[in-house]
């Protein structure tokens, strides 16, 4: 792994110092990033000392280092304590690519993506470590309650939603990694994850066709591998 530093150029007044892993972002996701900040309006915001701005699921800071120069940081995911930001743009395009790779695996086209906020929460049924077959489901969002339910497949039909906990996103992200990509797909659908079985995307009570040599498709040849042995 190697630590790399890029400046981009933010709307007029900003130049943005960006560092990343070289072994995982690459120069057309740069490129996407750049293009995507500068989106945003920041006429308002050059005065403060740092910039909020979401990119995906992934609450972002722009500190201002001097002037004219500001530093992209993002969520820390080496600290799953605190949610801390460090100087990096590693998952917050890793992430991104993820949740969007994990869309465009179903042969029907979705009509836009839904990210969520790693400040929100989620409700789910147990320690998220223990739950080892995954059933994921995406309502409305309520404020910061992102919409998502996490229970165990078991034990579906004798979940209480009273007898649940509230955990943020982002303790999700860095406990449960392996479950990142499937928090863009949009409400109404349902991921099930069961062991022994390939990952299952339901919409309206109907699996979803899967597309050949897609993230999905990939998962869950790796699944039936690893289940072979």
């Amino acid at each position: 792994m190697t630590i790399l530093s890029t400046l981009l150029k933010i709307d007029t007044d900003i130049t943005l110092q960006v560092k990343y892993d070289d072994t995982i972002v690459e120069d057309s996701d740069l490129e996407w990033l750049e293009s995507v900040l500068n989106e945003f309006d920041y006429d308002e915001a050059l005065e403060e000392e740092s910039i909020e701005v979401q990119v995906g699921w992934m609450p972002v800071l722009l500190v201002k280092e001097n002037d004219h120069e500001y530093s992209f940081q993002e969520l820390d995911f080496l600290d799953s304590v605190s949610a801390d930001y460090t100087h990096s743009a590693t998952q917050t395009i890793q992430h991104i690519r993820l949740q969007i790779a994990l869309c465009e695996s179903l042969e029907t086209e979705l009509d836009h993506y839904e990210f969520s906020d790693l400040n929100h929460a989620m409700l789910v049924s147990d320690d998220v470590e223990k739950i080892e077959n995954v059933y994921l489901f995406r309502t409305d969002q309520q404020g910061e309650f992102s919409g998502w339910v996490m229970n165990d497949l078991d034990t579906l039909e004798q979940f209480e939603p009273k007898n649940g906990k509230l955990i943020s996103l982002y303790e999700l992200a860095n406990r449960r990694a392996d479950l990142v990509p499937y928090f863009a797909l949009p409400v109404g659908y349902a991921v099930h994850i069961q062991s022994g079985d390939v990952v299952r995307i339901i919409e309206n009570e109907q699996e979803m066709a899967i597309q050949p040599d897609s993230l999905l498709a990939h998962i869950n040849a790796q699944r039936q591998a690893t289940d072979s042995v």
